[in-house]
């Protein structure tokens, strides 16, 4: 049985909002609901990736110490421990430019969860012994990589996220300092470049006292000049690597900022699960740092060729890429838009996720179609190939796409070889 997302959305509980900002700079959002004794909190710090810079790999290296728990007087175990004792949940999450904390607990707790917040996001110095215990776990898992992991972290990191700097390299994860990630941590972990979402059993001048008894303090210094050095090639459009199982990956990254994305990438969503695909094609959409990105994949069987495979991805795309946008569709997509905003509205997870992002305006046909013309661009697409024969010299399938980057195997190296 269907319902309306008018009636979906009136049936939802009434919730109060409200916004206010931190002397230090952090921004805070309250959505007040009073249905249950809980309260959810998510706190992101969004950082440019030129602060990596001269840096390279301080930015796993410290997700990885911030994810292993401990902060300011407590060491991981006793971190735990005291978290559980409260009945406080916090998990941490790096992604590329960004750090993020989500913390759950009842409302009694919730003083006693504000106080974790800011052990966890504004710890005065980072426990030696606990870089090393994460740098020498990173590092042997970078030993272990075999050469397609190797590529496929390049293609994710180099190419759809633009942080060639963000790759794991062991030569320069061992060359990273304590002191060196401390001037990194200091870079990042600003209240200017932070939010906090909260959500539940709490009201406006409790979120005001507890955020300003406990983050009131955590105010913007000096940043340390970042180091001087030329910018960063822009990344190649294509790699390729002559191991593997013959596969090609076309990803089409959306133009930044448009406010037709939303809407469009409902439709997409729809065009590649409800049409025919090419045979041994998939699509679906992801979630990168600089927004939502297309992924066309095919797999092959041993012996065939990658730049055939390509060469079918390139024809899909163009097909996606001819849609025809009328009046219908503009509807449609605005209406798959408003089901999955209801569908939020009922998650607290995603509620708090999309606490801070504005509501787009509504787009008409003419404007997702353009968006659409955009988003399939040649420069706006990026090409992983694996198990390719021989580097591909001009072939058609790599038309319009940019420079070609052919990676070299590297000998899997077992864990305790040298």
């Amino acid at each position: 049985m269907r319902f309306p997302v008018c009636l979906l959305l009136a049936s939802l509980p009434l919730l109060g909002q409200s916004a206010f900002s931190l002397p230090g700079g952090l921004r805070v959002k309250l959505i007040e609901n009073h249905e249950r004794p809980l309260v959810e909190a998510r706190v992101e710090v969004a950082w440019p990736p030129e602060e990596e810079r001269g840096l390279e790999g301080a930015s796993t290296l410290l997700g990885a110490v911030l994810e292993s728990g401990g902060a300011g007087p407590y060491n991981a175990a006793a971190w735990r421990k005291a978290l559980d004792e409260q009945g406080i949940s916090l998990h941490f999450e790096a992604r590329p430019g960004r750090y993020i904390w989500t913390l759950q607990c009842p409302s009694s707790a919730q003083e006693a969860a504000f106080g974790f917040l800011a052990h966890a996001l504004a710890r005065p110095q980072l426990d030696g012994p606990a870089v090393e215990l994460q740098r020498s776990r990173l590092y042997r898992e970078g030993q272990l990589r075999s050469p397609v992991e190797a590529a496929e972290e390049r293609f994710r990191w180099g190419l759809l996220e633009g942080r060639p700097e963000g790759l794991l390299e062991e030569e320069k994860l061992v060359l990273l300092s304590l002191d060196q990630l401390q001037i990194f941590q200091s870079r990042v972990l600003r209240p200017e470049r932070a939010t906090l979402a909260l959500l539940g059993d709490l009201n406006l001048a409790q979120a005001r006292q507890l955020a300003q008894l406990h983050l009131g303090i955590w105010g913007p210094t000096a940043l340390p000049r970042t180091p001087a050095g030329p910018a960063p090639l822009p990344a190649p459009s294509v790699l390729a690597l002559p191991q593997g199982r013959p596969e090609a990956r076309l990803a089409l990254l959306a133009p930044e900022g448009d406010g037709a994305l939303k809407p469009l990438s409902r439709l997409l969503e729809r065009w590649i699960h409800g049409a025919a695909a090419p045979a041994g094609c998939e699509g679906r959409l992801l979630s990168t740092g600089r927004g939502p990105c297309l992924l066309l994949r095919a797999q092959g069987r041993p012996g065939d060729d990658a730049l055939k495979l390509l060469e079918g991805l390139r024809g899909w795309a163009a097909v996606l890429a001819s849609r025809s946008v009328g009046p219908e569709e503009a509807a449609l997509g605005r209406r798959l838009q408003a089901s999955l905003a209801a569908a939020y509205a009922l998650h607290p997870a995603r509620q708090l996720e999309e606490a801070f992002v504005a509501e787009a305006a509504p787009v008409d046909a003419a404007a997702l179609q353009a968006c659409l013309a955009r988003w399939f661009a040649p420069e706006r697409m990026r090409v992983l190939l694996l198990g390719c024969s021989a580097p591909p010299k001009d072939s058609p399938a790599l038309k319009d796409l940019g420079t070609l980057v052919w990676l070299r195997p590297v000998e899997h190296r077992p864990a305790g070889s040298k």
